[in-house]
């Protein structure tokens, strides 16, 4: 149910951002909106994966790797969006490639990722 989530999500929010990468000044508004739900869907369990594989006694050290290469995320999006309507001029390439980046996450939830369980931590000292 997890995953189908953020399937669901990534999903939904790839076809918005390419939505909004096409969309006029009239239409622009609904996909922003759509790539919100669709955010909002795929980010909504991503700690509960982490608790779930990392058991009781590593969930915070696995939460807090999570978080930082999260974080990472906030640093390289904005200098890449950036970058990249610098050199368009516009927001259509940014866009597009927002679009293509949750649509391999999706792919990756659906091919990589197999079924969440805890994963046993063999000489784990807590």
């Amino acid at each position: 149910v997890r995953n189908a989530g953020v399937v669901g999500g990534n999903t939904t929010g790839a076809i918005a951002r390419a939505g909004c990468a096409l969309a006029g000044p009239h239409t622009y508004l609904a996909w922003l909106l759509a790539a919100g739900v669709g955010s909002g869907m795929a980010g909504s369990g991503i700690y509960a994966f982490c608790q779930t594989l990392a058991g009781p006694k590593a969930a915070g050290r696995w939460t807090g790797f999570q978080n930082g290469f999260a974080n990472l995320a906030g640093i390289v999006a904005p200098a890449l969006t950036g970058f990249v309507v610098n050199r368009a001029g516009n927001f259509q390439m940014a866009l597009a490639i927002t679009a293509a980046v949750s649509l391999a996450g999706c792919l990756a939830w659906v091919f990589a990722i197999g079924p969440l369980r805890e994963v046993p931590w063999a000489g784990y000292a807590a």
